[in-house]
């Protein structure tokens, strides 16, 4: 399996790469540090997945996930970011990330994010399951909602 690791700090990439060797010792991985070196290794180079930082220093994550779906829509890209907020994953979730980690969620996310990916399936945190389900919902019921009813005469 190979996958690309795009993330601004070398200390978190060499973290996360430990991780996925334990989990997969056969992997192979790509590391970039900045957006167009990522965008560059995943445009080229045969991938399974990438893993995509959200706040880089040449640019936001969520404009190379539009641009890399667009040119490679069956590459699986699961975004890993700092920001944990429902708007964020909601928004990487319509740009069709795969799945969303938040950098403080525990190692074993990462295992359930991987696997969820490469069965085709899609990965949210559990705490953003609830509020999202609850967006949509009320998204859907907005049109027949109390606020659009026809006053009464």
């Amino acid at each position: 399996m190979r996958v690309l690791i795009v993330d601004d700090h070398e200390l978190f990439r060499a973290g996360l790469a430990l991780l996925l060797t334990e989990l997969f010792p056969q992997i192979e991985l790509l590391h970039a540090s900045t957006l167009a070196q990522g965008m560059s290794h995943a445009r080229c180079e045969l991938l399974n997945i990438v893993f995509l930082d959200l706040d880089l220093p040449d640019g936001h994550g969520s404009n190379a996930l539009a641009e890399l779906k667009e040119s490679r829509p069956s590459l699986p890209v699961i975004v890993i970011a700092a920001d944990d907020r429902v708007e964020t994953i909601s928004r990487c979730i319509q740009l069709r990330a795969m799945g969303y980690v938040p950098k403080s969620s525990p190692p074993e996310a990462l295992r359930a994010a991987i696997s969820a990916v490469l069965a085709g399936g899609v990965f949210l945190p559990a705490s953003s399951m609830a509020s999202l389900s609850r967006d949509r919902d009320t998204d859907e019921a907005r049109p027949n909602g109390p606020d659009n009813r026809q006053p009464h005469i």
